[in-house]
């Protein structure tokens, strides 16, 4: 979850009764206010000593930074500048059997990247696909004995995409790329990801690992 979530309803109406509405007790925090920096400011994340995704570098944070006060949640990263230098950035609480992550601010593209990295790492969460061009989004839902997975070409070129060859394409044209602005859609069992190891055989692609 991020500074902007849970703010408003369906409508666009703003939640009475504070933020994050609904979710305090899933995040482990109340938000105290949002502080919003001028064009050309900027803040700046710095990883608590010790942090449990081993978080180092620091990054740079613009626009809109929310100001938290923690209840159960642990701080990940902290703010760097400013009167609340020293506030929790991002944050995380364990509910359940799983773990809510909160970023406080809008950071920097790399901060993203990195951050999500090491929740895959850290989680042992497998990619969808081995490969992910540059350019393509790729999701996919369960339901009962199928995974679903939507693969998208958001750029204005095609783009060359391999597909395991154990799959049932459901939607869209493919034959070793994915064209521009369009979206493939496919099928497979949970069990057959499961089954088949990296190098497994690509459909209409050289391996190359």
């Amino acid at each position: 979850m991020t500074y902007w979530s849970s703010i408003v309803n369906e409508t666009d109406l703003c939640h009475p009764g504070g933020t994050r509405h609904g979710l305090a007790d899933v995040l482990g925090l109340h938000s105290e206010e949002i502080d919003g920096l001028c064009d050309g400011e900027t803040n700046h994340f710095l990883p608590v000593n010790g942090n449990e995704l081993h978080l180092k570098e620091s990054y740079a944070c613009r626009h809109l930074c929310d100001l938290v006060r923690l209840k159960a949640a642990v701080p990940l990263m902290e703010y760097a500048d400013n009167f609340y230098k020293g506030y929790p950035a991002l944050t995380v609480h364990k509910y359940g059997s799983g773990h809510a992550y909160y970023i406080c601010a809008d950071a920097e593209a790399a901060f993203y990247h990195d951050f999500y990295q090491h929740i895959i790492t850290a989680q042992q969460i497998r990619p969808i696909l081995e490969r992910i061009p540059e350019g393509i989004e790729v999701s996919s839902r369960v339901h009962k004995d199928f995974e679903y997975v939507f693969v998208h070409n958001y750029t204005d070129s095609a783009i060359d995409l391999c597909l395991p060859d154990y799959i049932e394409i459901l939607s869209g044209n493919y034959n070793g790329t994915i064209s521009v602005y369009t979206a493939i859609i496919f099928q497979r069992t949970p069990e057959s990801y499961d089954n088949h190891a990296p190098q497994t055989k690509l459909a209409g692609c050289p391996v190359s690992w």
